[in-house]
């Protein structure tokens, strides 16, 4: 049976306002998350010097959805990135700029970036931000190119497929406001479950 993470599976507990922890189980083995929501420079460039070294980041972004018809994207409101079980939720719409210490480590094209769709992550980033994402790898990309994979697979599949992981993604959540300054559980959740996914798969795939 497919391990399942979800609203009822997992725990998080608030050390202090940014600080969350959460139980976490793949057919493989299991662990505890530990999530920093970042919405100071120093706290996001606190969190890239402790992970520095990583070979792989899982990365993705959030953005609060426009509902008026025609409207313009709003820029990405959070940056997600996890090095292992240390996830990092970057409350972009805060700061105003890219802090310099995550800037190097998104920038370092020795570091692998990597989740499903990504392309479109890094073009955002780009034209929002004016960061430079390097290292970027697409999952599913590599699962047609190199496991003979037929079909381009979401994040969901492919962490059923190669974790037994259930993501649970709730429709309401993707389209939560991602520019609130507390962000809720659920949000909290389903944001640092994407990038630990990403990275969590790269492991399985041994990149």
């Amino acid at each position: 049976m497919a391990a399942v993470i979800s609203r009822t599976a997992w725990s998080a507990r608030r050390v202090y306002a940014e600080l969350w922890s959460m139980d976490v189980r793949t057919k493989d083995r299991e662990g505890v998350m530990r999530i920093t929501v970042a919405n100071t420079a120093e706290a996001a460039n606190d969190w890239a010097a402790r992970v520095a070294g990583a070979r792989v980041l899982g990365l993705d972004i959030e953005y609060r959805p426009n509902m008026q018809k025609g409207g313009r994207t709003n820029r990405a409101s959070l940056i997600q990135l996890a090095a292992g079980d240390e996830v990092l939720l970057v409350q972009m719409f805060a700061l105003g700029s890219v802090p310099v210490g995550l800037a190097s480590l998104l920038e370092d094209a020795n570091v692998l970036k990597t989740g499903v769709g990504i392309d479109g992550d890094v073009a955002k980033l780009r034209s929002d931000w004016s960061i430079e994402v390097k290292g970027a790898v697409d999952l599913s990309k590599v699962m047609m190119e190199h496991h003979d994979e037929p079909t381009y697979l979401s994040l969901a599949k492919l962490s059923v497929r190669l974790l037994a992981v259930d993501m649970c993604k709730d429709r309401r959540v993707v389209l939560s406001n991602w520019e609130r300054r507390k962000l809720s559980q659920e949000q909290v959740l389903y944001a640092a479950l994407d990038a630990w996914v990403g990275c969590e798969c790269a492991s399985v795939l041994k990149l």
